[in-house]
């Protein structure tokens, strides 16, 4: 494998690593929240004040929601970081690449609404690849993205 591919790919990891940062700061503020709404909603409940309890009790879920997502996300990049790092020590490129750019391509898409800076880092990550190979790389989306849902990505792209 090429010396400009090599590094081009030490830069992709080094990029996805400081988004995993951010998803990781991101992870603990919404944490601190989720605490926070939780409590209000039960002193409000136990209070007898209901429909703010209830309206406190659904911010909470949608932290959660969002939680899981982030979550779900850094642990799929974390994944995509040991695949690349794979792919500089064995030289075995296109074959490897192939789930990795999907993955970054779903995952850009999937935090754009709530992340954006992320999911821009995610998509030039996705470019910066699809550059270094030379070509677009073709996979199955749908069994990709199945597999991004259930956190499990190193099987994504297998057939």
């Amino acid at each position: 494998m090429g010396v400009k591919i090599r590094s081009e790919i030490d830069q992709v990891i080094n990029l996805l690593k400081d988004q995993i940062e951010n998803i990781g700061g991101y992870i603990e503020y919404l944490e601190d929240r989720w605490w926070g709404v939780s409590r209000k909603a039960l002193s409000l409940m136990a209070s007898g004040e209901c429909a703010d309890a209830r309206e406190y009790a659904r911010e909470a879920l949608l932290i959660e929601k969002l939680i899981r997502l982030f979550r779900n996300a850094r642990l799929a990049l974390e994944a995509v970081i040991v695949r690349l790092e794979t792919i500089n020590e064995v030289g075995e490129l296109l074959p490897l690449l192939m789930p990795v750019t999907k993955v970054l391509e779903t995952l850009a898409e999937r935090l754009e609404k709530y992340l954006p800076e992320v999911s821009k880092a995610l998509f030039d990550a996705h470019d910066t690849i699809v550059k270094a190979t030379g070509r677009p790389l073709n996979i199955n989306m749908e069994e990709s993205e199945d597999h991004v849902e259930r956190g499990v990505v190193g099987r994504a792209g297998k057939k």
